[in-house]
C-alpha cells in the first residue's frame, strides 16, 4: 500500500473540516442578515464557470436580508477560492428585482 504524502493528508483534513462545517450550518448563522442556508441556494447563480439564473428561493432569501451589506464583499479575495464571481454576486439584486442597491 502506498503511503500518503503530507500534502494528501492536509487535503483530506481540509475536506473533513469543510464537510463538518457544512453539516453544522443552520438558519441561525448569518451574513448580512441572510442565513448561510439561504445564501447557499444562490451558489449556482454566482459560481463560475457556468452560472445559472437565480432561483425563486434564492431571490426570496435575498429579499429577507441586507443586500447592501453584501457590497462590502465585492473585493473579498476568498470568494475566488469557492469559484464565486463577485461581479455575479453584485448582479443578483437586479436579477431578483431588488431595487435601490447602491453598489
Amino acid at each position: 500500500m502506498k503511503r500518503s504524502s503530507g500534502k494528501e493528508a492536509l487535503k483530506l483534513m481540509v475536506i473533513v473540516v469543510v464537510m463538518v462545517s457544512m453539516c453544522s450550518l443552520d438558519e441561525s448563522q448569518q451574513l448580512c442578515g441572510l442565513s448561510y442556508v439561504s445564501l447557499a441556494t444562490c451558489l449556482p447563480a454566482i459560481q463560475q464557470p457556468s452560472p445559472a439564473e437565480p432561483t425563486k428561493v434564492c431571490c426570496s432569501g435575498l429579499k429577507q436580508g441586507n443586500v447592501t451589506c453584501l457590497c462590502g464583499y465585492k473585493e473579498a479575495s476568498f470568494l475566488k477560492d469557492f469559484k464565486i464571481d463577485a461581479e455575479l454576486v453584485l448582479k443578483l439584486p437586479t436579477k431578483c428585482n431588488i431595487s435601490n442597491v447602491p453598489c
